[in-house]
């Protein structure tokens, strides 16, 4: 996928990375959105509609403690409104309308020392009150809001590490007077059932009922079939009671996991599981339709075990119609599900900062989802990085994409907003399904879920291509259901139980959402019939722009009790267009060779620098590359790629003359590594180096000869050459990799380690689905030594330098291989031209990991000159021919030559350049006769003499 890159003012200025006409995944810093980027998380963060006006608000505690709530406005920025104190340290956090007031509250909460905090959040949205939930004076990790009783109130259930896990239920009015024992967790498996760490009340076996699974983790104990350790599943039996049995269902995993994420990875309509493990690969486990899951990570070419896994969680967020995976921790992974069953993994996504938590939804209200991330330090230390608001740059990708009117297909979206009447306000548990070309999509409202965030509970599709839903069915936790067919794409509908449906809010524009020149507008209009509010106050149907900036409307309808937000939809200047190109080849090749050049698709017109006027230009000279393409408002010419085409000089010999048959000795006086052929085709050399003896001849004979030139090629270190500091090792459950590019052919020869523990490791190298091309298995002394390794690489991102974790924990009894590595005085990326380039490590941009000095060794391009003839003449003595009566001198001649034909015959004279080329043609009769050629240039020359029919070759050098 080739990259086109632009920026955009709007009426918030961001800058956005490269994108394309695919859906190529890209995010922009947009803290310039919030009243102050100076704020700093721990572990908890939420997205969620806080004041139910179908926009998603951002809520943080600033150093852990002060909660603020970021109300999104309609110009796109946020204003903050302050909460209160909830106490030092929090560790969970959750965001649900407990007492029906129409604002949601807020229950955070981490030391056992100051209890958990309930924020009430009062009518209008000013202010709250803080009360402490009863008995609440234990360490708190993860929180969940949920209607576990199925009573239309909202409960709360709260994950302790050092003991059994908790539940309150609402009193109906917004209180948890005291705790509830509707589930038993005190489980008779001879443990105190502690450990608990991430939670998700979920319908994970489809028949209609939420269900609770707990991830485990209780780092003391090493055990994996210890309960303190063993995640659990509460499983629902739909009459108010629940049973653990998460072995039945084959998730009672007991690695060290952290969190669990349920999501339909594979569109069929049930939740497939992800875990992330901390002693473990974190895993993707696929439900079969009944809740019994297969550990499927082996196939999927996902993996995260070379970070700390902190939170984690399966949205789409390139809306091509399949939900990726996003875990962070000590640093962020994301993995691209490549719909069939396969993930990528997308590096760069973000800045080298160590992104800990995080928690998603809609920031902009565009139909893309963003990230409110955190740098907190593990588990939940604020750190001075300031907190980043990471916008998903879809939409302004289709807006340019559009704008160029080639019909490439973008991406879509349908986001739906559940409130419930007999169910719970929030419609925590509700499900809603959409059937269409791609089958069926399953989506789930939480409150709570991974390790103490909250994200969106506006349930969110990515469609692809596809423009049609066929219907959506919608199970509410009440047991009612609704269907709703044809809904269409590219909007925010707004359902409420058994009561009402939004009008469809699409907004139509008049051209592309773009302003070329100032004094340009677009009209953008809503659909026909109701009221009308847009975000800059005006209430017609219709708008007029002609400022860029970011538009769109609220539509009411009379009688109908729910209303809905069109998506924004973002008018833009003249974008940077300025084309990436790629080469499909190596830039770098022998003449006679060539490389194809890619632009970017979907442009009405390309113009290389060549002449070339199609998306790909092949190119055969020498120099650098530009592609012109046609934007939307105007011409942009790539930056230049530049090629080098390697020519080899021919090499240069004399032809010999033989009196007689015998054997020549030809030497070339030119060239380099000369290779001699029978024919101009090459083949087979029957000899190489400067000479050539051939065998007797008996008649003229041409040979060919051709030199070969070696270019590029050498061994040369690229890296850093040593380890340095203070600090030397990385913890022992860290086994951390490098990350980098390789642009050519090239040999990875060697790299040096430093450690003080000997054993045997095994060195690995991957690609960027973590697939094992090559290892090494080498032992490995105190001290540094240099490791030889001889891994051939070809081109392509995202490999990864490591060790295997297995040999590490048989030969030295830990995860980490006891190299060590640096801390400080890093600066990526270590680039050798024309080779590769070490780009990261896996636990971000500060670190150096394990590899010094590395040796590589380039690949040498061997490139040829042209064939080039050689003669061997067989010219009979003179003092043979004819008895002698024939005699040519001198011979070199500089202005005339005697040729004395001492018979009586008559003597026909032809002279031949070295072109073969008649020169001249003389009669020789008896006697002296005298040939010019003072007028002929320097060189070779033949004489041909025929005397009664018998013909001699003399072969003649003018000086």
């Amino acid at each position: 996928m080739k990259i086109r890159n632009y920026h955009s003012l709007m009426l918030s200025v961001f800058t956005l990375v490269g994108v394309s006409a695919s859906a190529q995944l890209s995010f922009t810093n947009a803290n310039s959105r919030l009243p102050s980027p100076a704020f700093h998380s721990g572990c908890p963060i939420a997205v969620v509609d806080w004041n139910n006006d179908g926009l998603d608000d951002i809520i943080r505690l600033d150093q852990g403690r002060f909660c603020n709530v970021d109300v999104q406005m309609p110009n796109q920025q946020f204003q903050r409104v302050y909460l209160g104190n909830v106490g030092v340290g929090c560790w969970g956090m959750a965001v649900a309308d407990i007492d029906k007031n129409g604002y949601k509250d807020i229950i955070a909460g981490g030391s056992s020392s100051n209890g958990i905090g309930i924020i009430k959040t009062n009518n209008n949205g000013t202010g709250g009150n803080i009360t402490v939930l009863p008995n609440s004076n234990y360490f708190l990790q993860n929180l969940t809001f949920g209607d576990f009783n199925n009573d239309g109130w909202i409960d709360i259930m709260c994950c302790d590490d050092n003991a059994a896990s908790h539940i309150y239920l609402n009193d109906g009015a917004g209180n948890y007077p005291s705790q509830s024992n509707i589930i038993n967790f005190n489980l008779p498996n001879g443990s105190d059932n502690s450990g608990n760490y991430g939670s998700v009340w979920t319908d994970f076996d489809n028949d209609g009922d939420l269900d609770l699974y707990i991830a485990k983790c209780r780092q003391s104990v090493s055990n994996p079939s210890d309960p303190r350790r063993i995640n659990v599943m509460f499983v629902n039996n739909g009459n108010g009671t629940f049973t653990e049995n998460a072995a039945a269902y084959n998730i009672n995993i007991g690695w060290q996991s952290w969190t669990a994420s349920f999501g339909d990875i594979d569109n069929d309509g049930d939740l497939d599981l992800m875990v992330t493990n901390h002693d473990h690969a974190s895993q993707i486990m696929q439900n079969d339709g009944t809740g019994v899951y297969t550990d499927i990570t082996s196939s999927t070419g996902f993996t995260v075990s070379d970070i700390t896994p902190i939170e984690s969680v399966m949205e789409d967020f390139d809306n091509d119609g399949f939900v990726d995976i996003f875990v962070t921790g000590s640093d962020a992974r994301f993995w691209h599900n490549n719909g069939n069953g396969t993930f990528t993994r997308i590096n760069g996504l973000f800045n080298n900062d160590n992104m800990e938590s995080f928690a998603i939804g809609d920031a902009n209200h565009d139909g893309w989802i963003d990230i409110m991330a955190s740098y907190a330090n593990i588990y939940t230390n604020p750190t001075s990085v300031d907190d980043v608001l990471w916008l998903n740059n879809g939409s302004i990708e289709n807006i340019i994409t559009n704008a160029l009117g080639n019909n490439v297909p973008v991406n879509n979206f349908f986001n739906v907003v559940l409130e419930g009447t007999q169910t719970n306000k929030d419609a925590i548990g509700a499900r809603a399904k959409i059937y269409g070309a791609w089958g069926v999509q399953l989506r789930e409202v939480r409150a709570g879920e991974s390790y103490g965030t909250n994200n969106s509970s506006t349930l969110h599709f990515g469609l692809g291509t596809a423009t049609a839903i066929d219907s959506m069915v919608i199970n509410w936790p009440s047991g009612v259901s609704q269907t709703i067919y044809n809904p269409s794409v590219n909007q925010f509908l707004t359902v409420k139980e058994n009561d009402c449906i939004s009008p469809e809010a699409i907004v139509t524009a008049s051209g592309p959402l773009v302003l070329c020149t100032n004094g340009q507008s677009l009209t953008l209009t809503a659909p026909a019939g109701y009221t009308y509010l847009w975000n800059d106050s005006s209430t017609a149907q219709t708008l007029t722009v002609t400022q860029t900036g970011e538009y769109f409307v609220r539509i009411t309808e009379a009688g109908n009790n729910c209303s809905a937000t069109s998506a924004t939809l973002t008018v833009i200047p003249s974008p940077n267009e300025t084309p990436a190109i790629t080469a499909l080849g190596e830039t770098s090749f022998c003449n006679g060779g060539s490389v194809q050049i890619e632009g970017p698709p979907g442009y009405s017109s390309y113009l290389w620098s060549n002449g070339d006027t199609t998306q790909t230009a092949t190119i055969t000279t020498d120099g650098p590359v530009t592609l012109t393409i046609q934007g939307i408002c105007q011409t942009f010419t790539s930056s230049p790629l530049n090629v080098t085409v390697f020519t080899v000089a021919d090499p240069t010999a004399n032809d010999v003359s033989m009196p007689v048959a015998g054997s020549a000795t030809l030497i070339a006086t030119s060239g380099s590594n000369i290779s001699w052929y029978t024919t101009n085709q090459g083949g087979t050399p029957i000899a190489t180096g400067d000479t050539l003896v051939t065998p007797v001849l008996s008649a003229n004979t041409t040979y060919y000869m051709q030199a070969t030139q070696t270019y590029g090629g050498g061994i040369y270190p690229v890296g850093l050459n040593n380890w340095f500091g203070n600090s030397s090792y990385s913890g022992s459950t860290t086994n951390a990799t490098t990350l980098f590019d390789v642009t050519n052919n090239c040999t990875l020869k060697s790299v040096k380690v430093y450690t003080n523990t000997a054993g045997t490791r095994r060195f690995e190298l991957r690609d960027a689905s973590n697939t094992l091309l090559s290892y090494a298995d080498v032992m490995v002394q105190p001290d540094s030594q240099v490791v030889t390794l001889n891994f051939q690489l070809t081109p392509g991102n995202n490999y990864t330098l490591g060790t295997s974790t297995a040999t590490n924990l048989l030969n030295l009894g830990q995860v980490s291989p006891a190299f060590k590595r640096n801390n400080t005085g890093v600066n990526y990326p270590y680039t050798l031209a024309d080779a590769l380039s070490i780009t990261n490590s896996s636990n971000g941009g500060q670190y150096y990991y394990y590899f010094y000095d590395w040796q590589v060794e380039k690949e040498g391009y061997e490139c040829v000159s042209n064939f080039v003839p050689v003669n061997v003449y067989i010219t009979t003595g003179l003092n043979d021919f004819a008895a002698g009566n024939v005699a040519v001198y001198p011979n070199p001649v500089h202005d005339r030559v005697v040729i004395q034909n001492n018979s009586t015959d008559v003597v026909n004279a032809q002279l031949y350049d070295a072109t073969a080329r008649l020169v001249q043609t003389v009669q020789l009769n008896s006697g002296e006769n005298i040939l010019s050629v003072g007028q002929l240039a320097t060189g070779v020359y033949h004489l041909q003499l025929n005397m009664n029919g018998e013909i001699h070759n003399v072969r003649l050098i003018k000086n």
